[in-house]
């Protein structure tokens, strides 16, 4: 696949070099080759940039090939905790889309705005979070962007958590709740569930955190599932300050069925090996 791919940017065919890098870009991150990863991007940039740096035509294949790795680059260092890294990719591309004439380039100046608010964040830089995800929301209303207007309506949601501020927590999440139910989009269904959990518990009512957070982990068939992120850790927390027979009873509520064995060995598990953790 390196070969096809260096043999295509050798010859300058960018849509065939990107169709081919798209899925040895899920590879890499996949088995964590970030170096790798990094190396094709710095490959791709230095074959495809002008002399003075600057992206090409962001209408072109080119362009379209730049976007995507200086993207997928920026969001590796993201999710790695790179923040000045990430944040530095991003800059550099809000900034070219911003000067790019293709108005086609919205949605991905959306993007741009809404990872900026990702890396403010993670920095704790609330307010300024807050700002680039507004900025995006704007663009993804105008496009009627529904599954980019869950992303900013559930991040919003998050800034709003973590500031305490709980009926905000409560409005935004329910307009994330209300497209991804609408798009049976099952991982953002378990991540507004997580929060809609979360939220239920800062108000004190961990009988209803409880099956938030039931309704989080059902979603799949799998106990623990990947996309249900730290949905089955409150769980099993949630589970042991109420007790097995809550947990059963939200169950048979939640999803009309009797507790799977299999869950409640896996949530009885991570009780005890909690407890271990804490007892150390």
């Amino acid at each position: 696949m390196g070969r096809l791919v260096g043999r295509a940017l050798e010859q300058r065919q960018c849509a065939e070099a990107q169709a081919l890098l798209q899925p040895l870009d899920d590879y890499w991150d996949a088995r964590g080759l970030t170096q790798e990863a990094r190396g094709w991007v710095d490959r791709c940039r230095k074959t495809i940039e002008g002399a003075d740096g600057a992206p090409p035509d962001f209408a072109s294949a080119a362009g379209a090939l730049w976007l995507f790795m200086v993207v997928s680059e920026a969001n590796r260092s993201l999710n790695a905790g790179a923040l000045d890294s990430a944040e530095a990719a991003y800059q550099l591309i809000r900034r070219n889309l911003e000067q790019s004439a293709a108005g086609s380039q919205n949605r991905l100046l959306a993007v741009a705005y809404h990872q900026l608010g990702m890396v403010a964040q993670q920095r704790g830089a609330l307010e300024q979070a807050e700002q680039w995800y507004r900025i995006a929301l704007e663009i993804k209303e105008a496009l009627k962007n529904q599954p980019g207007l869950a992303r900013s309506y559930h991040q919003l949601g998050i800034v709003a958590y973590l500031r305490g501020e709980l009926e905000q927590v409560e409005q935004w999440c329910h307009k994330a709740l209300e497209i991804k139910e609408a798009l049976q989009d099952q991982p953002g269904l378990a991540s507004s569930y997580c929060l809609m959990g979360l939220l239920a518990e800062a108000k004190h009512d961990e009988n209803l955190a409880l099956d938030w957070m039931v309704r989080c982990v059902a979603l799949f068939d799998q106990f623990p599932h990947p996309a249900t992120g730290p949905g089955p850790k409150h769980l099993a927390r949630l589970t042991a300050k109420l007790g097995m027979s809550a947990l059963q009873s939200s169950w048979q509520r939640q999803t009309g069925k009797t507790l799977p064995p299999q869950v409640q060995a896996a949530v009885e598990q991570m009780i005890e090996e909690s407890r271990k953790e804490q007892n150390e």
